[in-house]
């Protein structure tokens, strides 16, 4: 049984993308110009909805899936 991807919006699917280059909460928000709590928040959904608690986590969710 494979397990689903999660919808993710846009704005989420670019925040992954600069997360898997190894970026921080901070240069993240300064290349998609927005706030360092913005991409908190991003984050928080992004991790809820692939079910887990931290970047590297949800990194290799990702590439299992990949």
């Amino acid at each position: 049984m494979e397990a689903k991807t999660p919808l993710l919006s846009q704005k989420e699917q670019e925040v992954v993308s600069q997360l898997c280059k190894g970026l921080t909460n901070e240069q993240i928000a300064a290349k998609l110009n927005l706030s360092v709590n913005t991409i908190k928040t991003h984050l928080k959904h992004i991790y809820k909805k692939y079910r887990v608690h931290s970047r590297s986590e949800l990194i290799v969710t990702i590439l299992k899936n990949a």
